[in-house]
């Protein structure tokens, strides 16, 4: 029975050390986990964290973002810069959510208007999070 306890409990220290590399790497890399949001999804793709579209503009939106030189094929939610700035990682003690300081343009909450899922990061830039940044600290940290 000793040897089962000591097992669980080498076990939990893996868990609780997991835990902190992948906090550690969220933390050292914030910007680009916030970039596979803001820009790759949202701004290059226009996509949410789903892989849904977030749809098309209206004319007149078309007309002033030609003015302003941005995109016009799809939503990318970059208007003044302000969103997308203002992106920030929320820890839990359960995990992690990108969140916005700015979030209001104008009446209007984009996350509320959105949805949650514009906030998520999709499967193939949490593959590529995972395989470039957490997992090399997680063997590096276990090879010691």
């Amino acid at each position: 029975m000793e040897e089962l306890t000591d097992m669980i409990q080498e076990f939990q220290a893996i868990g609780q050390s997991t835990a902190e590399i992948i906090e550690r790497v969220l933390r050292e890399n914030e910007i680009t986990v916030c970039e596979y949001v803001s820009v790759t999804q949202q701004f290059e793709r226009g996509q949410d964290g789903l892989g849904r579209s977030l749809g098309s503009y209206r004319p007149y939106t078309i007309e002033i973002k030609q003015m302003k030189n941005q995109p016009t094929d799809r939503i990318t939610l970059e208007d003044t810069g302000a969103f997308h700035r203002g992106f920030y990682i929320d820890f839990y003690p359960d995990g992690f959510s990108i969140r916005s300081t700015a979030s209001q343009k104008g009446d209007i909450d984009l996350i509320e208007h959105w949805e949650e899922d514009i906030m998520d990061i999709n499967d193939e830039n949490m593959t590529d999070l995972m395989e470039n940044y957490v997992m090399p600290e997680i063997i590096k940290a276990f090879e010691q």
